[in-house]
C-alpha cells in the first residue's frame, strides 16, 4: 500500500468517524423537525435531547451518511444498514471518486480514472484507468485493497 493510499484511507476513516459523531446530533435535529418544530426540544434538557438522539440512532434500521470536509475535497455519501451492507460514493475531488457497494462479505468498487492516476504513478495509473474504465472490481471483505 502506498503512503498516498494510506493517507487517503486515513482521511476517509477520520471523516467517517467524525461524521458518525454528527449523526447523533442530526438524529436530535430530525426529532425537532417533527410536527411541533423547535418547541419539541424547548422543554428538554441537553441530556434528554442527547438520550433521545442516541435512542433514535441505535434503533434505526438504516441511515444515510453524507459529509463534506471543507479542509480538503473529501465527500462521502453512503447508505448503511444494520446488517453491515452499504452503498455509495467516496469522492476526493481531483484525486478521484470511488463508487462502493458492500453486501455481506462481498465488495464491489468502481474507481474513476482520476483515482487510478492519483494512486498509481505515471503510465501505471493511466493503464489502470483504461483497463478498468467503467468496471467494478469485485472481492471480499478479506481483501485489503477493497
Amino acid at each position: 500500500m502506498t503512503s498516498r493510499h494510506r493517507s487517503a484511507t486515513a482521511v476517509t476513516a477520520l471523516t467517517c468517524g467524525a461524521a458518525l459523531l454528527g449523526v447523533v446530533a442530526c438524529a436530535g435535529l430530525a426529532m425537532a423537525s417533527g410536527s411541533g418544530g423547535e418547541g419539541d426540544l424547548a422543554g428538554e434538557s441537553a441530556q434528554q435531547i442527547s438520550d433521545n438522539a442516541l435512542h433514535e440512532l441505535v434503533t434505526a434500521q438504516s441511515l444515510r451518511l453524507r459529509t463534506e470536509n471543507t479542509a480538503d475535497p473529501t465527500k462521502l455519501d453512503l447508505t448503511l444498514d444494520r446488517a453491515g451492507n452499504c452503498a455509495g460514493t467516496i469522492s476526493r475531488g481531483t484525486l478521484g471518486r470511488i463508487d462502493l457497494v458492500k453486501r455481506g462479505d462481498q465488495v464491489w468498487m468502481k474507481p474513476d480514472a482520476a483515482f487510478w492516476k492519483s494512486q498509481l504513478p505515471g503510465s501505471r495509473g493511466t493503464a489502470a484507468a483504461d483497463t478498468f474504465k467503467g468496471r467494478y472490481l469485485h472481492g471480499t471483505t478479506d481483501d485489503p485493497f477493497l
